[in-house]
Parts: structure tokens; sequence; C-alpha cells
């Protein structure tokens, strides 16, 4: 399951403290979340110099 954050992260946290209390493999499921988030973080920052990259050496 994946899911995109984006400015919400007080709601987030809020939801991930509810999961941890309700849920018995709350720990595991919430480090699953931290590091799919950042993979995805890595992955605009590599898209981001990608980018910047092509701008760069674009000619026209």
């Amino acid at each position: 399951m994946e899911c995109t954050i984006t400015g919400d992260e007080i709601k987030v946290g809020g939801a991930l403290v509810t999961l941890m209390l309700r849920h018995p493999h709350s720990h595991a499921i919430i480090n699953n979340a931290v590091v799919a988030t950042n993979r995805e973080l890595a992955r605009r920052e590599a898209v981001a110099v990608y980018a910047d990259l092509v701008t760069s050496f674009n000619l026209n």
C-alpha cells in the first residue's frame, strides 16, 4: 500500500499515534511507512537533480 502525503504531517502523525495505540503490529507498519516516505523523498530529490542536469545541458 502506498500513499502520498503533502502538507498534512500533523494529521498523519496523529493517525500514526492512533494506529500505534490500536494495532498489535503497529511498530512494523510505522517503520514501513517511514522507509517508504524516505524512499519517496530520495526519489523526488533524484528527479529534481536530473531535471537540473537536463536543463543545464540543454543547448536550445
